[in-house]
Parts: structure tokens; C-alpha cells; sequence
């Protein structure tokens, strides 16, 4: 039986995000064609989110100890020490750790898969250097994981940089998560393959809708309170605070009420503050971690695509699915997959007052959002999970 083994430094399946979300849909489909499919990923005290994952799907994973299994302890002690915590265990005890338990399950001619040209490629590297047998190693990179790193440690970044382009020199095939992270990688030298983000599109255009978890949207939707959905974390790079902010012009504009909800993990004090500063503090609600995006998406009425960052944005896909109309940045996450006009509207990056004045236009006009809605799901089809995994399987079955 042919088998893939994937290595993410992330407390999977504990922890949701895109990445996870990626590797757990595409790890179902592998062991659903016939592979064996191991998960190399960071021991965690969180509680399980992808709670059917070996029971339903077949995937093993392997969780390694490593500084993160607190997690809370983890992000104090990195503040405290300037990110030596993390450099220490992502640069050295994490790699060093996987590459032990991969050496004891690797067989010839089986394919790593590192979710990352930092830590886990380092690990899938460790794994077979000076074997003789024929496993061939692939990268997958999702972001720009230099910067990410280097925010928590700036002092790294140069050592970073040098470890990230020695990695991906290394390995046997690059994988981007989109044409922009493409056209990154081809800026540094190395040519890769685009296997993008996915989305499950029957279980988007008919969710289950019968989930206490939908229960505040279903009460905003009875009351008549326009839904504005945001999908993603609480952070920064997120676009959350754009979203907020162009609140104050959705008042002018609307006439109507309306409330702009945020799906995703993170602390909202800072950005309840930034609601009460601007006075729109009812207008702004914060979900936190749902498991039902397909069912949060249904009962939306406009999302809001404002993130920042690389590659295919997955919430986007996900509403393209759900059929829902977004407004989204006019910015290369988002025009790889938008056809502004067609299947959504653009509007420059970080600009509030025209994400405000896109919401009006399809508030105004039902038929052009369900125009916008239709054409986005119709167009997605092209990115379910089994035409994902089809391109997947082609480039790791050219390896050979």
C-alpha cells in the first residue's frame, strides 16, 4: 500500500486553521484512494477539534513533546525571551524529534510532504539524509513563513531567511498554495507547482442548519439585522480591523441594521475597543470558533474577504461555495480567484469606505448578489477537495 507522511509544527488536530483544514480534507481523500496517510505534528493540551480524524478517516497521527504542548505558557515565555522559545523548538527540538519517529516508518519510495520550507522541511530532511532508500521529499509552501516567525523573533530573521532558501534547494518538488506564492518563489529562484486550497462543495450549498451553534445568527437573522459574515482568526493580517472600521460608513449608508460578525479563535478585547471608539459597538459581534462554517455562511448575507497574506484564500472558497456575494481586496489572494464584477466585487486593499460602499451596492441590488453568489459557485467546482487531490497525486506520482 502506497503511503504519504505529512509533518506540520502545528497541534493538529487540535488546532484549526488553513493549513489543518488543508491536510485534513486532503489526508481523507488520499486514505479514501487507497493510501496510508501519517501526520507527523506538535503534542498539544487543547482539546481535539477534528475529532473524527483517525476513528472516521484513517489518517495516524504522531504527536511529538516539544515547548508548544502548553501553549498559553508557550506564547508568554516567547514575549518574555524575545521568541528564543520558538526558535529553539522550531529550528531544533521539532525537527530533530520527527526525524527520529520518521526514520522508525519510513519504507522505499515513499513521499514526504513538509507543510512548511522552515521547521517541518528541516525535519523531512533530517529523516532521510544519508538513507539509500528512494523516499523523495516535497515542500509545500503556504505563506510567507520568514515574516511569521520573525515577528515573534526579529533577531532570526537573516538566519531564517538562509535556512528557508537552503531547504527549498533541497527538496524534490515545491508546491504553492497559489499563483502568488508562485510568482514569490520564481522572485527567489525556485520554479514550483500550484496545488491550491480546496473546499468541500456539496456540504457549502447544503449546510446542516440545525446546530446550536447557529443559534446567534439565526436570532440576528429573525430580527431582521443585516448579516456582514468575517471568516478567519482574530489577527492582524486578518483584516479585522478594516472591517471594523468600515462600520461607521455602513451606518451612514444602510439605513438599515445590520451587524458584522466574526467567525474565528482569538482574544476580541482590542478589537471590541477599537468597536466602542468608533461607536459602533452594536454593529459588531464576535462568534469565535465555529465548526459549522457552511451553516454560519448560509444564513450571511455579504462576506467580507479582507485578509492579508499568500496563496488561496480558503474562507473565500468557502463562501464561493456557499454562494454567498463577497466583497474582497482588490489584491493577488483574492483577484487569483475573484472575477470582480462576475463572481464578486474588489475593492482597493485596506480602504473601509469602499468595502462599505460595496456592501451598499449589493444591499441594494438582490439580484445582482444572486447573480454574484451563483456565478462564485458555479466557478468553485473547480476547486473540490477530489480535483485537488487529482493534482496532488499527479505530482507526487511524477516523482518516480
Amino acid at each position: 500500500m502506497r503511503a504519504v507522511h505529512f509533518i506540520l509544527y502545528s497541534s493538529f488536530p487540535c488546532y484549526s486553521g488553513g493549513r489543518e483544514n488543508w491536510l485534513y480534507h486532503v489526508g481523507k481523500e488520499l486514505v479514501q484512494r487507497g493510501y496510508m496517510v501519517y501526520v507527523y505534528s506538535l503534542e498539544s493540551d487543547r482539546a481535539v477539534f477534528y475529532e473524527d480524524l483517525e476513528k472516521s478517516t484513517g489518517i495516524r497521527v504522531f504527536s511529538v513533546s516539544s515547548l508548544q504542548r502548553s501553549s498559553i505558557t508557550f506564547h508568554r515565555l516567547n514575549r518574555v525571551l524575545v521568541g528564543f522559545p520558538l526558535v529553539l523548538d522550531a529550528l531544533w527540538l521539532f525537527p530533530r524529534r520527527v526525524g527520529r519517529t520518521l526514520r522508525e516508518n519510513l519504507e522505499s519510495g515513499e513521499v514526504l510532504v513538509a507543510m512548511g520550507p522552515l521547521t517541518e522541511l528541516m525535519a523531512a530532511l533530517n529523516a532521510v539524509r544519508g538513507s539509500e532508500s528512494r523516499q523523495k521529499v516535497v515542500c509545500s509552501v503556504r505563506g510567507l513563513v520568514v515574516q511569521e516567525y520573525a515577528s515573534v523573533a526579529p533577531w532570526s530573521s537573516p538566519l531564517l531567511r538562509w535556512l528557508e532558501l537552503r531547504n527549498m534547494a533541497q527538496s524534490d518538488l515545491l508546491l504553492a498554495n497559489g499563483y502568488d506564492t508562485a510568482a514569490y518563489l520564481r522572485k527567489l529562484g525556485f520554479e514550483s507547482q500550484v496545488v491550491p486550497n480546496g473546499v468541500s462543495t456539496a456540504m457549502f450549498a447544503a449546510p446542516r442548519t440545525d446546530d446550536p451553534e447557529l443559534a446567534d445568527l439565526a436570532s440576528f437573522r429573525a430580527q431582521g439585522v443585516l448579516i456582514i459574515l468575517v471568516v478567519g482568526t482574530l489577527r492582524r493580517i486578518k483584516g479585522v480591523e478594516e472591517a471594523i472600521r468600515a462600520a461607521p460608513y455602513l451606518k451612514e449608508r444602510l439605513g438599515r441594521p445590520f451587524c458584522i460578525v466574526f467567525v474565528g479563535k482569538g482574544n476580541p478585547k482590542r478589537l471590541q475597543g477599537l468597536a466602542r471608539k468608533l461607536h459602533v459597538e452594536r454593529h459588531v459581534h464576535f462568534l469565535g470558533e465555529r465548526r459549522n462554517i457552511a451553516g454560519c455562511l448560509n444564513l450571511a448575507d455579504v462576506v467580507l474577504s479582507v485578509s492579508l497574506g499568500a496563496g488561496m484564500s480558503m474562507s473565500t472558497l468557502e463562501a464561493m461555495a456557499a454562494g454567498r456575494p463577497i466583497v474582497a481586496w482588490r489584491h493577488p489572494i483574492y483577484t487569483q480567484l475573484i472575477d470582480d464584477g462576475k463572481t464578486g466585487l474588489l475593492v482597493d486593499t485596506a480602504n473601509s469606505a469602499a468595502l462599505a460602499a460595496a456592501v451598499e451596492q449589493i444591499v441594494a441590488n438582490p439580484s445582482l448578489a444572486a447573480q454574484l453568489g451563483q456565478e462564485a459557485q458555479a466557478t468553485v467546482r473547480a476547486y473540490d477537495w477530489s480535483r485537488v487531490v487529482d493534482r496532488l497525486e499527479h505530482l507526487i506520482s511524477c516523482l518516480y
